[in-house]
C-alpha cells in the first residue's frame, strides 16, 4: 500500500535526476499501468510540462515497432528494462536525450550499447516497497566491464547494509540492504499483517521509524 507523499518524493527526485523536464521534452510511456514505474513517469512528465508518448500493444512487443515510434515521435527520454535494451536498436534517435536502465540488474554490454555520447544513462534501483526507487546512478561514457553500481540514495532516503543481527558492516563486506526514510516507504501489504511485520521493521539506528527488508544483498 503505497502512499500518495512516496509518490510525490519519487517524482521529484526523479526530475532533478534528469535536470528539470520541460515542455520541448516527449517521454516514452512504456510500462503497463500496473507497473510502479509507469506511475513515477506519468506524473514526473506532466508537472513538468512534457509529452507523454503512449506505446500501442502492437508496437511495444514489436522491437522494430518501438525503434520507430521512438524516432517519428522525436522521443527525448525512454526508460527501458534490460530486456528491452538489448532488442531494440540503440540508434539513430537524433532527439533521445536520457535513458533509464532498470526493473533487474543492468550487463555492462547493454550500457555500452546506450550511453553514447551526447546520452545521459541513469542505473535506477529500488523496490515498490519503498515507492519505485530509492537509489540512482549515472553512468559514465566509458568502456564498462561489468555492471554499474545502483549508486547513492535519492534525497530523504536511508540506506544501511547489515548482517544478520543488524550491524554495519565494512564497505566491500555483504549484507543485506535496508531503506529506511519513513515517508517513503509505504505501509504494508494488504491483508498481509504478518508478512507486513517482517518485511517492514523498526529503523535499528535511529531509535525512530522503520526500514524496509530489501533481501538483496
Amino acid at each position: 500500500m503505497t502512499e500518495q507523499r512516496g509518490l510525490r518524493m519519487f517524482v521529484e527526485a526523479y526530475r532533478r535526476t534528469f535536470g528539470e523536464w520541460g515542455h520541448t521534452d516527449r517521454l516514452l510511456q512504456l510500462p503497463a499501468l500496473t507497473f510502479d514505474m509507469s506511475q513515477g513517469e506519468i506524473f514526473a512528465g506532466l508537472i513538468s510540462g512534457s509529452a507523454m508518448v503512449l506505446v500501442a500493444p502492437e508496437d511495444a512487443s514489436s522491437p522494430e515497432s518501438l525503434g520507430a515510434l521512438m524516432r517519428e515521435q522525436r522521443v527525448t527520454y525512454a526508460g527501458l528494462s534490460p530486456a528491452i535494451l538489448s532488442l531494440v536498436e540503440a540508434e539513430p534517435y537524433p532527439d533521445l536525450k536520457y535513458i533509464m536502465g532498470g526493473a533487474e540488474a543492468l550487463p555492462a554490454e547493454l550500457v555500452n550499447k546506450w550511453n553514447l555520447p551526447g546520452r545521459m544513462f541513469v542505473n535506477l534501483y529500488g523496490p515498490t516497497e519503498a515507492s519505485i526507487a530509492t537509489t540512482e546512478y549515472l553512468c559514465e561514457h566509458r568502456e564498462w566491464k561489468s555492471s554499474p553500481p545502483i549508486g547513492r540514495p535519492e534525497f530523504s532516503r536511508l540506506h544501511y547494509v547489515v548482517d544478520k543481527e543488524f550491524n554495519l558492516v565494512p564497505v566491500g563486506v555483504p549484507g543485506e540492504l535496508l531503506i529506511g526514510g519513513d515517508e517513503g516507504l509505504s505501509r504494508g501489504y494488504l491483508n498481509l499483517p504478518e508478512l507486513t511485520d517482517e518485511k517492514f521493521v523498526p529503523d535499528p539506528f535511529l531509535g525512530e521509524g522503520r526500514v524496509y527488508r530489501t533481501g538483496d544483498l
